[in-house]
């Protein structure tokens, strides 16, 4: 069990220490695909005047959102859709959020005044004067939200809230990313993109069983991972039951993960190319390279829809959907 109090100066001493030790990466490349499990990987080029920020898929089409605040429209087989472009950006926006598979977007009227707007199915922009619903969760079902608390490389951790009391307990973790149900067992993958990139995945079968948040003096604010440092490395003991740690190596980074077939797969990079891996004995095996090109960030943009995942970066984005995983470049 990592208690986080000490976890900076020991990751401190590894990263110190990496060129007179043995690698801890533990990576190793497979070329035999399980057998009940056959992807299919698509390549795709795409050019584009400025660099992406983030991507989803609406009603059939990729909505991309680029770094000068303008929508690109493609269609299913990654082509740009001019008309449909061209009609997003009739609206001139000043900011724009991606809730899963819906888009919304802020129109400043004056310098007091906003008007907000959602995309509907049709691609059109319809008035919204709710409250624009942005969505920080990591993960949802009827026992439980998890979200996450992360400063990068000063800590983190991720966040059980328990539907049935409202208690909330945590666990400490690097830069949570996804928290994934697997019969019976919430699997959550930390990555951190520092310094020569840091992964972990860990395992419980019982998050109410980790430490609870009672102090009411922790509130969650910029000074929230320093009163959390001192809090649960006094408490740490009362922890019940301590995830079970699957993977914990350097110089590798989860990029996202995802489910298929009651397994548990990773999009991944040890920035020289990008992979399709898994956990084998507490090492990160390589099942087929999808890029021969590192694909990362350092700000996980991942969207999770029923059936699809999308990771996106500055030069492209990967979309995983039933079986069949692209990737598209930035040329």
């Amino acid at each position: 069990m990592r208690i986080l109090v000490f976890y900076f100066v020991v990751l401190a001493v590894l990263i110190s220490c990496k060129d007179s030790v043995d690698n801890n990466v533990q990576i190793t490349n497979n070329n035999q695909m399980d057998k009940n499990i056959e992807f299919e990987i698509n390549q795709y080029s795409l050019k584009l005047s400025s660099l992406i920020s983030k991507v989803t898929f609406v009603n059939n089409k990729y909505i991309i959102i680029t770094s000068k605040n303008e929508f690109v429209c493609l269609d299913e087989n990654f082509e740009i859709n001019i008309t449909l472009t061209d009609k997003l950006n009739q609206m001139k926006f000043s900011n724009v959020f991606f809730t899963n598979d819906s888009v919304f977007c802020v129109v400043n009227l004056t310098s007091q005044k906003v008007e907000r707007f959602v995309l509907n199915e049709k691609l059109e922009w319809d008035l919204y004067k709710a409250k624009i619903p942005v969505n920080y969760n990591l993960y949802q079902d009827d026992k439980y939200v998890a979200t996450s608390f992360s400063m990068g490389e000063f800590g983190g951790a991720v966040i059980f809230e328990e539907k049935s009391s409202a208690k909330k307990f945590t666990y400490p973790a690097l830069n949570p990313i996804a928290v994934h149900l697997i019969e019976n067992e919430y699997y959550i993958v930390s990555s951190l993109a520092h310094m020569s990139g840091f992964s972990a995945v860990y395992k419980t079968s019982a998050p109410n069983k980790l430490y609870e948040i009672i102090d009411s003096s922790i509130n969650f604010n910029s000074y929230w991972v320093q009163q959390f440092n001192l809090y649960i490395g006094n408490q740490i003991k009362d922890i019940v039951q301590a995830p079970d740690t699957l993977l914990d190596v350097l110089d590798v980074l989860i990029d996202a993960s995802f489910v298929r077939n009651g397994e548990l797969f990773f999009i991944s990079t040890d920035f020289q190319k990008t992979y399709l891996s898994k956990i084998e004995n507490e090492k990160l095996v390589n099942i087929e390279e999808i890029s021969t090109t590192p694909i990362w960030t350092y700000t996980p943009n991942i969207i999770n829809l029923p059936d699809q995942m999308i990771f996106s970066s500055e030069k492209g984005f990967i979309s995983v959907k039933s079986n069949k995983i692209d990737v598209i470049f930035l040329n």
